[in-house]
């Protein structure tokens, strides 16, 4: 059995949440960024 580590993990998909996701990443932490819907895009494409 393999462990994942995560230092960050961001729910939602929107705008913040993928604004969160590349700052974060920029500053190089990992995480999954985990959204409700199929298809995660910013709420004014809709």
């Amino acid at each position: 059995m393999s462990t994942i580590d995560h230092d960050i993990i961001i729910l939602g998909g929107g705008h913040n949440g993928l604004v969160a996701a590349c700052y974060l990443a920029q500053a190089g932490m990992v995480g999954p960024n985990l959204e409700n819907r199929w298809l995660a895009v910013p709420t004014s494409i809709r």
